[in-house]
């Protein structure tokens, strides 16, 4: 059940506009997609030879392209709506 459904179970008539702002306090921690960087760096090694360019493939350069880390929140989404819903259960 949605929080949507789960409020409005307990109205008898009218509306409520609901708003629930997440305000993450607990350590988030990154992991390294490794397949990711290792594919990029054989890519970018690739085209420098293929165009005869010149410079190094270096860590600048791996951090501005898309997705090399994943956030890992220490709480998940899903950990906070089933809390949220506990909570307004008891409503």
């Amino acid at each position: 059940m949605n929080i949507r459904k789960l409020i409005s179970t307990r109205l008898s008539r009218g509306r409520v506009d609901l708003n629930i702002n997440l305000e993450r306090t607990g350590e988030t921690t990154y992991e390294v997609n490794r397949q990711l960087i290792s594919g990029y760096v054989s890519a970018l090694r690739d085209i420098q030879k293929e165009f005869n360019l010149s410079g190094d493939v270096d860590i600048n350069t791996l951090t501005r392209l898309p997705g090399p880390w994943v956030r890992r929140a220490a709480v998940s989404t899903n950990q906070c709506r089933k809390e949220s819903r506990k909570r307004l259960a008891k409503l």
